[in-house]
């Protein structure tokens, strides 16, 4: 009998045992989990705090550093407006085979929202041409682009990348060099200025400095 009561109290001195191991292995998990989690969110946070740091840097220095999410596509910059009125190095008297983008046009445009085709930086904007109407010559506001705005979209598999929106009407967007933009925000609007026999916006894209045919970068 005494053996028998003492096996009996052994058994139930293991089994509360094992329940404590149980529960100290169970806050053991929890522990590390939040741990983790913490660490995750430290990481985030640290990074956060190192690309505001770069980019007060940038605006002491005057470097330009981007600080965006692009990932190499581009989206299209006049939503609902398809048409390309000029291609790539189109031929046309106007161009005569030295076009450094496409002309995206459409019976309606005028006036309609530009975006930006990417996230990026602003790199550059003209907006002084208040000769928004159609002319088969330049006036000579901003280069012959008129109204248009720049943004560098930083590097991407170790290319640079750059889009221009061009001809666009004077207005009070806000858009101003230096600010980040994202993809699909609105940086202008459609107009006629510069060398523009009507409305519609030029849009080109540079790759390390060199212009390229846009479309193959468009999704």
């Amino acid at each position: 009998f005494y053996n028998y009561d003492d096996s009996y109290i052994n058994l139930e001195k293991k089994s509360k045992l094992n329940k404590q191991i149980s529960e100290v292995n169970g806050l053991v998990y929890q522990i590390n989990k939040e741990q983790a989690e913490l660490t995750g969110k430290n990481t985030s946070i640290e990074k956060q705090i190192a690309q505001k740091e770069a980019y007060l840097d940038s605006l002491l220095s005057g470097t330009p550093v981007y600080t965006g999410t692009f990932n190499g596509k581009f989206k299209w910059p006049v939503p609902g407006y398809n048409y390309i009125s000029a291609y790539w190095q189109s031929n046309d008297s106007v161009h005569k085979g030295n076009h450094k983008g496409i002309d995206i046009a459409g019976g309606s445009i005028a006036g309609k929202k530009v975006v930006a085709s990417a996230a990026g930086k602003v790199s550059q904007v003209y907006n002084g041409c208040g000769h928004n109407y159609g002319k088969n010559y330049s006036c000579g506001c901003g280069g012959g682009y008129g109204n248009n705005v720049r943004i560098d979209h930083g590097k991407y598999k170790g290319k640079q990348y750059l889009s221009i929106y061009a001809h666009l009407k004077k207005s009070a967007s806000g858009i101003k060099k230096g600010v980040s933009v994202k993809g699909g925000q609105t940086i202008g609007y459609v107009g006629t200025t510069g060398w523009s026999t009507g409305y519609h916006l030029h849009f080109g894209i540079a790759v390390n400095g060199g212009w390229v045919n846009p479309l193959p970068y468009v999704r």
